[in-house]
């Protein structure tokens, strides 16, 4: 009966999500409750605002689904209506849209009692609605409880919205709050390559040059995006550049000049220790990822060790093989980079080369014959 019941109940979901109209029917008859909640908290009525299912969501009001329940994110269904594509995010993300917001969902449950806060106000794009919500006292600077407790200006400047990042800019909105993980609304702007977003964040004050809790600058994460017109932004208006910088623009005169400089040790600048997480690690890491096989020369005459272990405890040598940097695997063979270090998922560096195909790499790691 168990099994029964669990496959009817993805059956439920799937048919709410994609907008299988008579098999919701059918299975609201065949006792699925209509507050069931999958893996992620989500009810039917929320993924069917996601997909966009205008009858499935008529017909789950109609049988009284509840608007405001909550997911695990603390999301209702009118966040799913106006959730909208992200350049922050992968689309395997479970939460995310592939479509931009449904007003006519949004207004469909808010007549039926759902309520609605700031966070779906930015996400809609409806300045206005911004303006009444913050004059009742909502907080411009406060959590949307986004992905990592972003915070109403990166939501807006994630999706992309100027006009709303303006009025929350001007409604007193903290240009400097910061997610979990350290980010702030340039990064997000670098990260999208919103040469205007990063003009008006400028403009308003931003701090250009503070790195997140990976020591990660907006100038770095706008290279390693490849987008050039941020990069060059960034450049003209004087962005301090340290080593991750020099390494994300592929930039071998800075970086030697930053290395022969006294106060890097080790291939490793005299900042707080925290270079060894997601998602560039140690220097050394970083360019590996890059496929800068100079730059990862450079670090290593300068003390960066080749087998210093980084995010999931990855190697250089797992990711130049995982992407396949051949020249960069050279440059870390002689230095004596073991190849047989288990990293991520319990796997070596030749274990992630024929995982992709990289025929080169291969033949550079595996064992001679014989």
């Amino acid at each position: 009966m168990t099994d029964r019941w669990q496959a009817l109940q993805a059956e439920w979901f799937e048919a709410s999500e994609h907008g299988r109209l008579a098999d919701v029917r059918r299975l609201l008859k065949d006792g699925v409750h209509i507050e069931a909640r999958d893996a992620h908290g989500r009810t039917a009525l929320m993924l069917a605002a996601k997909g966009r299912q205008l009858g499935v969501v008529h017909a789950l009001l109609a049988h009284r689904a509840r608007t405001d329940a909550r997911d695990s994110m603390g999301w209702t269904a009118q966040t799913y209506a106006v959730n909208r594509p992200s350049p922050h995010f992968s689309a395997e993300n479970p939460w995310k849209s592939t479509v931009g917001p449904s007003r006519e969902i949004f207004d469909i449950l808010r007549d039926a009692g759902g309520k609605f806060g700031l966070r779906e106000a930015v996400l809609l794009g409806d300045v206005r609605l911004i303006r009444s919500l913050c004059h009742d006292g909502a907080d411009p600077s406060g959590n949307a409880r986004w992905y990592y407790h972003d915070t109403h200006l990166m939501v807006a400047t994630d999706v992309g919205e100027i006009d709303s990042v303006r009025a929350l800019l001007e409604l007193g909105a903290d240009i400097e709050g910061e997610d979990d993980l350290g980010d702030r609304a340039m990064m997000r702007a670098a990260t999208a390559g919103r040469v205007d977003l990063a003009t008006l964040l400028l403009d308003r004050g931003a701090d250009l040059d503070k790195p997140n809790w990976a020591w990660v600058t907006p100038l770095s994460m706008a290279a390693l995006e490849g987008q050039p017109g941020v990069v060059e932004l960034f450049l003209r208006r004087g962005a301090r550049r340290d080593l991750l910088d020099a390494i994300a623009c592929d930039d071998i005169p800075l970086l030697r000049s930053i290395l022969e400089n006294p106060s890097v040790r080790n291939g490793i600048p005299d900042y707080p220790d925290r270079s060894h997480h997601a998602p560039f690690g140690r220097p050394a890491m970083y360019a590996a990822r890059r496929g800068n096989a100079e730059a990862v020369d450079l670090l290593l005459r300068h003390g960066a060790e080749p087998d210093a272990a980084g995010h999931e405890n990855e190697s250089p040598m797992a990711v130049a093989a995982f992407h396949g940097h051949a020249a960069v695997v050279r440059v870390l063979l002689s230095a004596g980079a073991r190849v047989d270090a288990v990293g991520r998922g319990n796997l070596t560096a030749l274990d992630w080369a024929i995982r992709g195909g990289h025929e080169e790499v291969i033949r550079l790691l595996q064992p001679p014959s014989g």
